[in-house]
């Protein structure tokens, strides 16, 4: 398809379709195609929306998909009604400058198709949310290495990367970035339906309206609930924290959550019932090995709801938390919260007879650097840094990228993602170190005034990249 096609086109690179007539399923798309997007706009924004009809099959799954080497752009949104359609690796936005409401700004890409899956695009400046990821997509339905921010309105006050729910098997969210969002970096919450079966893995997720990971199932218990390798960071002036599992008005206890091995920045909450971690109602909960930063509380837990009130204390004897790693960079005595009795880390040891096995710590964490391969493109990664010590550039191995030797690839700022790479080179394994600049670092701006969300740069003190492999011509 082409920004010039037309309907009556027969799909071919001379001669191709428009957007919407590709995405009708034409009786030469056959299960496992690929349909690509040449580069260009398609679309005009504000309320311009494509429908999808594709559908493909478990085996072989329809993918729409950029043209290597060019930048596809949709003005507008997309929805897909059909099923086992991959969406890879383009742009969907809105020109639209009205930030106040949704009227003309509508989501981003909204999946009901039956095991539907976005994979490496960029979502930016959309109305709420960035991708709606409804519960008819099922089973093995996945969101996968896609980077999100500046979605929403802010009269409106509504803005998620991403809005999923989900009631049978497992749900993918994974390896994606998401920034300066209304709301939340994105969300797994309903109040009348389901949120179960989610896995919710390496994503980096920071400086959103609110929360940066929020999971929360208010009359259906969230259950099977997987959050791993997660990382999120906020300014240590924020108002809000960065996950929140469980909610207030709960009306009984969600159930199975596995928490391990994230690293949670949080900035500073204004409500005292917040910590950087904050997790109500809940059984069955394992947390191992965290990374948690905070300066005003490190974590709120309340097996206490405002509808049903304090559940059984014997809930705690279902968890298995340990071994995590508490840094406290404010001024409280007193950084952990259960229920509404505040302790040191001792008093929460005792209290909730959890991290024998932690620590504690006052002042801040040694610099720390993470490096996720993308699961569908060899030589791609995030890169992930908390620049803790304000170094002016940072030291990152790359050697597990994927990257082969004589391998062009660049180096892009997921805050200027569009802009000039902050380093680009040839791959070598003998030396596969790069110095990524931590200063001197701008923004993209966004599409109208995003009055309630700051587009200030994180650097130098936490940044966000995208390595990518250069195509050869």
């Amino acid at each position: 398809m082409s920004p010039s096609g037309a309907s009556f086109g027969n799909g071919s690179i001379s001669n191709p379709w428009d957007l919407q007539t590709a995405l009708n399923h034409p009786t030469s798309v056959r299960a496992g195609d690929t349909i690509w997007l040449r580069g260009g706009t398609y679309g005009t924004g504000f309320s311009t929306t494509f429908v999808s009809r594709l559908a493909g099959t478990q085996l072989q799954p329809i993918v729409v998909r950029q043209y290597p080497g060019e930048r596809a752009t949709v003005n507008g949104s997309i929805t897909s009604n059909g099923a086992y359609v991959w969406f890879w690796g383009f742009e969907i936005t809105n020109s639209n400058t009205d930030r106040t409401n949704n009227i003309n700004r509508p989501p981003g890409l909204t999946l009901y198709g039956f095991r539907d899956k976005v994979i490496n695009c960029v979502i930016h400046d959309t109305g709420h949310p960035g991708i709606g990821f409804w519960n008819s997509v099922g089973d093995q339905g996945e969101v996968y290495g896609t980077i999100f921010w500046g979605i929403g309105s802010y009269n409106a006050e509504v803005g998620s990367a991403i809005y999923a729910q989900n009631k049978i098997g497992t749900r993918y969210i994974r390896d994606t970035i998401s920034f300066k969002n209304v709301n939340t970096g994105f969300k797994a919450f309903t109040t009348n339906t389901y949120a179960d079966g989610f896995w919710i893995e390496g994503n980096t997720s920071f400086q959103n309206g609110e929360w940066d990971i929020f999971t929360v199932s208010r009359n259906f218990p969230l259950q099977r609930l997987k959050i791993l390798n997660n990382m999120t960071y906020k300014v240590k002036t924020h108002p809000e924290p960065s996950y929140q599992f469980g909610y207030e008005l709960d009306t009984s206890p969600s159930a199975d959550i596995v928490m391990n091995d994230n690293y949670f920045a949080g900035g500073s909450p204004a409500e005292a019932g917040r910590g950087a971690v904050t997790g109500r109602l809940f059984t069955n909960v394992t947390a191992l090995r965290n990374t948690i930063v905070a300066n005003t509380r490190l974590v709120r837990w309340s097996p206490c709801s405002a509808v049903i009130g304090c559940s059984p204390a014997g809930f705690l004897e279902s968890y298995n938390w340990d071994n995590n790693s508490y840094y406290y960079v404010g001024t409280s005595t007193t950084p952990f919260m259960l229920n509404s009795s505040a302790y040191n880390f001792a008093g929460w040891k005792t209290a909730t007879g959890f991290d024998s096995n932690g620590t504690y710590t006052v002042g801040k964490p040694p610099n720390k650097v993470f490096v996720r391969p993308n699961l569908y493109e060899r030589g791609r990664a995030n890169i992930t840094i908390y620049n803790w010590s304000l170094l002016s550039s940072v030291q990152v191995d790359i050697s597990t990228s994927g990257l082969q030797d004589g391998d062009s690839y660049e180096v892009r700022d997921a805050q200027n993602f569009y802009g000039a790479p902050v380093v680009s080179g040839t791959y070598s394994s003998s030396n596969p170190t790069v110095s990524i600049p931590m200063t001197g670092l701008t923004t993209a701006p966004f599409i109208g005034n995003l009055s309630t969300v700051s587009n200030a740069h994180t650097a130098p003190e936490f940044a966000v990249f995208v390595l990518m492999p250069i195509p050869s011509p």
